[in-house]
């Protein structure tokens, strides 16, 4: 068992690490298709939190790294910049548990085609929403250099690319 523990731990370190470099900053937004392949496959077999958890750690350290640069104007920023790490990684362990919560239910590998999508842009749309939003690193963001697939943000709102590019 603690080797499937560690699979699916790296898998999430991955998935972090691809996530980040999809976003803009890095030259590598069309990878941001196959970006959530690997926290897909951590979750394929439950425990689905701290996987997700990882990934989202991951994510945010390494997306959000230029907020170290507070620590020049105060050291306390350094572990409230850590705390801001862990609560926004929350909402990627929720979301995990949550899509191994459903998938028990359904007893059913296809229902992730559904729901890891739907649960992946409603958890963006919740950390992008309320008091403690942070509007910026959403999964739509990786296609910033081509519009021509960004267009039906237009129509549908940007969260349709996140869905999209979740699916």
């Amino acid at each position: 068992m603690p080797i499937l523990r560690e699979k699916k731990a790296l898998l999430g370190i991955i998935a972090g690490v691809t996530m980040a470099l999809v976003m803009p900053g890095f030259p590598l937004g069309m990878l941001s298709f196959v970006a959530l392949i690997p926290l897909l496959f951590a979750l394929e077999n439950g425990g689905g939190f701290l996987p997700s958890y990882i990934a989202g750690l991951v994510f945010f350290l390494i997306n959000l790294r230029w907020t170290f640069t507070l620590a020049r104007f105060d050291v306390l920023a350094v572990p409230g910049v850590l705390l801001l790490f862990l609560y926004l990684a929350l909402y990627f362990g929720l979301f995990g548990m949550m899509v191994g919560i459903i998938r028990k239910r359904w007893r059913s590998d296809r229902s992730l085609l559904i729901v890891f999508p739907v649960l992946f842009t409603l958890f963006e749309i919740l950390r992008n929403s309320g008091p403690l939003a942070l509007g910026f690193s959403s999964l739509y963001q990786s296609l910033y250099s081509y519009p021509v697939l960004i267009q039906m943000a237009a129509y549908l709102g940007p969260w349709s690319i996140t869905a999209a590019v979740a699916f």
